[in-house]
């Protein structure tokens, strides 16, 4: 009766403690959105401090929410890297609670990371995933976020209804629950279809709505308001009110400590000073933009440097203890030997001795050459993937700057330079799938077709894609010319195939023969005039120069559709 008695007590005096740790680290994870936009050190102190706690605590639901956060922090410090990492790693503890709303934020925060890195079809699946939480838990406004975000995605993939379709979703939904920041926006994604579309005046009157509707703190979403609103003006040639919006802005941007932001509102005032004539004035804007750019550059890269360097020290550090730990545990050996037997114990000591010296020196000689050669490798996959993910960004880079730069130009060149933007996107994303996979110098040939497949069923709403292919890991070189191939087929039977067709299919199948793959596609439109290959279009010529550098010639048909056949002889497996 009295050990009851004890357990009692000791639990009544234990358990409010715990809870009140807790909520002190839910707090935490509180505070951290109530601060990050005004003072993001803090709030990246804030994370830090909840995840220690959550840890000592063993608490997930707030260890899973600490890392998101500092998966925020770090992406808007441009760190993409470490900002992907504390993502997902937040993802992976939260899905093993039931805390489905900050699940929901979580995956979109996740949806933002990929589209900051211009992966928009990653960013609509994990948007989408975020839906999906959202609707499990007591948070549906998080829904009309995500809708809103998968909107912005639909506009960047050239896809202005399915873009418009979602926005309003998104829009309706918060209005329903009376949510400014949903509602807020969802006007300015909506303002900036417009801009897109040179519906100037329809855009400045959905930009204002959403700085009406924004909420009294979201200083960030007043910034991209501010912002688009100068680009607004600046396009309409109401130059003086786009320098308004635009100094309102930069102040803003310094006072919240957003350098991203902050180093576009420079360029684009020294845009506005060189059409206005203020020559002096512009390049004095320029030169602050660029520092600001080279600042967060040599901080990113710095920070990785100093990541890099603290593992190394905390390895070597942890091979000295353990050499401790051994040095220790042979005196111990000799005392406790010594006190059994003097004959004895001097015969056993001196073998003892000599086993565990020899042992002791091959373990401390493959200890260190596996050390060495584990980090030459870690240090190999790092520099290799970093490379194909800065490929992927100035691949990314370069097509979006060829997208701004065709606005104005007359269809038929407009149409070329799309199809050359079209084919550097496919294959940034060959070179995205090769930074997220374990390996870097090859591609599994059935995961490059699904991310075409996807890419021609998010073009065209009602295609149906059927493609097929055996397990292989093929050569980098063979995966980029065979996605550019696939590529450029699906675009013209997506433009020109499929006029009248109720059911639009694309089927494509490689097989591996003896000595060769067999590349077959097909579509059921109404087929080409020209079947033969001696089109001498760019499309014609680049269908011709990919064949050459895979090592066979293509053969044409129209029968039920369009139908070509390719014996790919130039390829190496991995």
């Amino acid at each position: 009766m009295r050990l009851l008695i004890l357990l009692f007590i000791f639990y009544f005096s234990i358990f409010p403690n715990f809870s009140r740790d807790r909520s002190k680290v839910d707090k935490l994870n509180k505070e951290f959105f109530e601060v990050y936009d005004a003072d993001l050190d803090k709030a990246k102190e804030l994370a830090q401090k909840a995840l220690r706690l959550s840890v000592k605590l063993s608490y997930k639901t707030g260890e899973g929410s600490a890392l998101y956060r500092l998966g925020i922090v770090h992406d808007i410090q441009l760190r993409a890297d470490s900002a992907k990492v504390y993502l997902l790693k937040g993802i992976k503890k939260l899905k093993e609670t039931k805390a489905y709303s900050e699940l929901g934020n979580a995956y979109n925060n996740l949806g933002a990371h990929y589209y900051y890195q211009f992966d928009y079809y990653s960013a609509i699946e994990s948007h989408r995933k975020a839906i999906k939480y959202f609707k499990m838990s007591d948070e549906p406004g998080g829904a009309s976020r995500a809708l809103n975000n998968i909107g912005i995605c639909y506009k960047n993939l050239k896809l202005p209804e399915k873009a418009m379709e979602t926005y309003e979703q998104s829009l309706k939904l918060g209005k329903e629950l009376q949510d400014p920041m949903t509602i807020a926006i969802a006007y300015a994604s909506m303002s900036g279809l417009y801009i897109e579309n040179k519906e100037f005046n329809k855009a400045l009157k959905y930009n204002l709505l959403s700085e009406d509707a924004v909420g009294e703190n979201d200083n960030y979403t007043l910034i991209t308001i501010l912002f688009s609103r100068g680009e607004i003006f600046m396009k309409m040639g109401r130059l003086s009110k786009a320098e308004n919006a635009f100094e309102l802005g930069k102040e803003l941007a310094v006072k919240t400590k957003n350098l991203e932001r902050l180093q576009y509102f420079y360029k684009s005032l020294a845009e506005l000073k060189r059409a206005q004539n203020r020559i002096p004035e512009a390049f004095e804007y320029l030169e602050i933009y660029d520092s600001l750019r080279d600042e967060m550059y040599n901080r990113d890269r710095n920070q990785f440097m100093a990541d890099y360097e603290k593992k190394y020290e905390l390895s070597e550090k942890e091979l000295e203890t353990t050499k401790e730990r051994l040095r220790r545990k042979q005196v111990q050996e000799k005392l406790n030997s010594s006190k059994r037997n003097l004959f004895g114990a001097v015969i056993l000591i001196l073998v003892l001795i000599i086993v565990v010296a020899l042992t002791a020196y091959a373990w401390r000689q493959r200890k260190v050459r596996n050390e060495l050669d584990k980090r030459h490798i870690e240090e190999i996959d790092l520099l290799s993937k970093e490379l194909h993910h800065r490929i992927k960004n100035n691949l990314q880079l370069v097509s979006s700057m060829l997208s701004m730069e065709t606005r104005e130009l007359e269809e038929e060149p407009k149409e070329r330079i799309n199809n050359v933007i079209n084919a550097m996107q496919t294959m940034s994303r060959i070179h995205g799938s090769l930074y997220r996979e374990n390996g870097w110098d090859s591609i599994g040939l059935q995961e490059l077709l699904n991310t075409l497949k996807i890419q021609g069923e998010s073009v065209m709403k009602d295609l149906v894609c059927e493609m097929r292919s055996p397990d292989l890991q093929i050569d980098l070189n063979t995966g980029i010319s065979i996605g550019l191939l696939v590529n450029e087929l699906m675009t013209n039977s997506i433009k020109h195939a499929f006029q009248g067709t109720a059911t639009p299919m694309i089927d494509l199948n490689i097989s591996k023969e003896e000595d060769h793959l067999l590349f077959r596609y097909h579509d059921n439109g109404i087929g080409f005039e020209k079947v033969d290959g001696s089109d001498h279009s760019f499309g014609g010529k680049f269908l011709n120069t990919i064949c050459r550098k895979l090592g066979g010639e293509l053969n044409f048909s129209n029968e039920n559709g369009y139908f070509v056949e390719l014996k790919i002889t130039k390829f190496s497996l991995c």
